[in-house]
């Protein structure tokens, strides 16, 4: 996540977060390093954060094949899945 000014409900700038979602430092298995999915034009505001953030994961829980980590599913996971 990156913090950043977002429009909030009444249409004005709040604290919210440009959302980036997996990214990886490199795990010496050959999958390299990046800094993330960015998900198009997706951000949330500070508020709205924590239901975000539980709505991702019960999506990642119900969804992942065994073993798979929130990574990798991000990478495979729809648009619609990551918002």
């Amino acid at each position: 996540m990156k913090g950043s000014l977002v429009a909030g409900p009444d249409g004005r700038q709040v604290e919210g977060f440009q959302v980036h979602l997996g990214g990886s430092l490199g795990g010496g298995d050959g999958s390299g390093s990046g800094f993330g999915r960015k998900v198009r034009g997706l951000k949330t505001t500070a508020e709205e954060l924590p239901d975000y953030v539980e709505r991702v994961l019960r999506r990642f829980d119900a969804a992942r094949e065994p073993g798979e980590s929130f990574a990798a599913w991000t990478i495979r996971a729809s648009d619609e899945e990551l918002s």
